[in-house]
């Protein structure tokens, strides 16, 4: 039998006829006994019979067989004590009974009015309600106040599951919040490095910058005193050599002006001993304009200026008289002789070209 098997109000069959026909004489007759609500829909009910515990569970003598195999075979029981005016519920298996949504914990429990039942199966969920109206203890549907029962349970248990979920989605958000900010943090952190690495890497360029700039500064004191120690010995080596050369500059021109003086005296000497072979030159200057007073004096300045040139050689003041007295020897002859010289003197005379130049050659050694 299962509780959808279960009919009429006393538990004692479906029919509650003797086997004469008749109805079957109860001992609780005129006692009344509260009633379990039983069913899927709870529309049928079992009589509880006085100090008669009513069996429920898997085995098939149980007053109530729930044919599942999460259910005990002997699952609990409900007694009906007339006598303390009570039901009781006996707990025989370690299976969980829940009373009124809540684990039965201890072997026996006192039920009331309206109390719910519940055995959870496997796939299946059993309940019953107890009815305690028929005793005169209670008052009210017991399936309206089961329903209100269950109602202001399952308002907590509503609210206790919104708070659950805003729960979970507050610490759901707290999670996305600490990952973001810890992100952040990251992100702050790396930051903070790349800054302070780029502090370090700005503040070592400028210790460089420094360090080439003092560099820098005292490569260019040593430069300038190097400078200026090279310009002073320059001046000094200049200096020094500028004494040194002085001597020989002077000594150069010295001996260069007595050069060009001897070279005039060579020509005047080769004029006085080949007198013929200027006379061209000589007629060609006579034929020329007289000079100005200016030229005139400038021409006895230089001679003077040779004089005193040859003034400390030996032997010129006695080669100039000799010169000067032969000019004017030349000058006294005629126009005869004169043109009769030019042609004498075109044709040299055999010696005199070796003895002139002996006497050159002597006189350019003196």
């Amino acid at each position: 039998r299962t509780t959808e098997d279960v009919g009429g109000t006393d538990g004692l069959g479906t029919d509650g006829l003797g086997t004469d026909g008749l109805p079957r004489r109860r001992r609780h007759d005129g006692i009344g006994c509260p009633e379990l609500l039983v069913g899927s829909k709870l529309n049928k009910s079992v009589k509880l019979v006085p100090s008669h515990w009513v069996k429920i569970g898997r085995n098939p003598k149980a007053t109530l067989m729930l044919n599942n195999p999460g259910v005990s075979r002997d699952h609990c029981s409900i007694r009906w004590d007339h006598h303390m005016k009570k039901v009781e519920l006996r707990i025989e298996t370690n299976a969980a009974t829940h009373v009124n949504g809540e684990e039965a914990q201890q072997e026996r429990t006192e039920l009331k009015h309206a109390d719910r039942i519940r055995i959870v199966g496997k796939g299946q969920t059993f309940e019953f309600v107890l009815d305690m109206r028929a005793a005169n203890l209670a008052i009210g549907n017991p399936l309206e106040l089961a329903a209100q029962d269950e109602r202001a349970k399952a308002r907590p248990v509503h609210r206790r599951d919104m708070l659950k979920k805003q729960l979970m989605k507050l610490d759901k958000d707290l999670r996305e919040f600490d990952t973001k900010i810890l992100e952040a943090e990251t992100e702050y952190l790396e930051v903070q490095t790349r800054r302070s690495m780029r502090e370090n890497e700005l503040k070592e360029k400028e210790d460089h910058y420094k360090f080439y700039l003092e560099d820098t500064t005292r490569s260019q004191e040593e430069l300038d005193a190097s400078r200026e120690n090279w310009l002073t010995k320059l001046r000094d080596e200049y200096k020094a050599n500028e004494d040194s050369i002085r001597p020989i500059i002077e000594d150069t021109a010295s001996l260069q002006d007595k050069v060009e003086k001897l070279q005039l005296k060579k020509d005047e000497l080769a004029r006085s001993i080949h007198p013929e072979q200027y006379a061209v030159a000589d007629v060609a200057v006579m034929e020329l304009p007289s000079p100005a007073p200016s030229e005139v004096s400038a021409l006895q300045d230089d001679a003077s200026g040779e004089e005193d040139a040859f003034a400390g050689l030996a032997g010129l003041e006695e080669n100039r008289e000799t010169s000067g007295a032969e000019d004017e020897v030349f000058k006294r002859k005629g126009g005869g002789d004169k043109a009769a010289e030019e042609s004498d003197a075109k044709r040299p005379k055999t010696g005199e070209g070796e003895g002139a130049a002996v006497t050159l050659e002597g006189a350019v050694l003196d």
